[in-house]
């Protein structure tokens, strides 16, 4: 058992499919997944996220991340890492995913 976190992308306020395979892909490992979106104004974007796979989700809701800025990003999405300690930590391979986890 793993404990995973998925990094879910979000666009016009709706969480992108590759969130929604990532979440069911990581729910096939087995163990805990964590969906963590990123954003401004975006909790209901990820109430629906338990239905793709996700056992807990966490949304970093701030001013600062109203638009993708890969800073910004990063250090929010490294301080949900830090303080969940996951096993793993899966993105999607699309543009903003690439970046931000290169």
């Amino acid at each position: 058992m793993s404990d995973i976190l998925v990094f879910c992308e979000f666009a016009n306020g709706k969480v992108k499919g590759s969130a929604k395979e990532l979440l069911g892909k990581a729910k096939d490992f087995g163990g805990t997944v964590t969906g963590v979106v990123l954003g401004s104004g975006i909790g209901d974007a990820a109430a629906g996220l338990g239905a793709f796979g996700a056992d807990k989700v966490l949304v970093v809701d701030d001013a600062a991340l109203t638009a993708y800025v890969p800073g910004a990003y990063a250090a929010a999405l490294a301080q949900v890492v830090e303080a969940v300690s996951p096993d793993a930590v899966l993105g999607p391979a699309s543009p903003m995913g690439r970046d931000l986890f290169q």
